[in-house]
């Protein structure tokens, strides 16, 4: 499994971001969920989003705990947040 996780998460990016290129401009920031950090530190990133093509809603829990190798990176992109606290999560830039 945690030879997968990589492709996971680079497939939920991907659909994430198909689906924020795709939104028409909003007058608000657009989020696709929500990032919790909890009391040690860990992310917990729980992501939506709409599917190419009319396939419907996809939605993923994703765990970040501060020994994972991407955690920084996951740090960086949801920041400002603290041990208890849950922000939103705006979309990751398209490559």
């Amino acid at each position: 499994m945690k030879k997968l996780q990589p492709l996971i998460v680079a497939a939920i990016a991907l659909a994430f971001s198909i689906a924020a290129f795709g939104a028409e401009p909003k007058s608000e920031p657009a989020t696709i969920g929500t990032a919790e950090m909890k009391a040690d530190g860990t992310i917990v990133l729980r992501l939506r989003a709409e599917l190419p093509g009319g396939g419907g809603p996809g939605e993923g829990e994703l765990v970040y705990p501060p020994t994972h190798p991407e955690y920084k990176k996951i740090l960086e992109h949801v920041s400002p947040i603290a041990p208890g606290q849950t922000v939103l999560v705006r979309p990751w830039p398209t490559p």
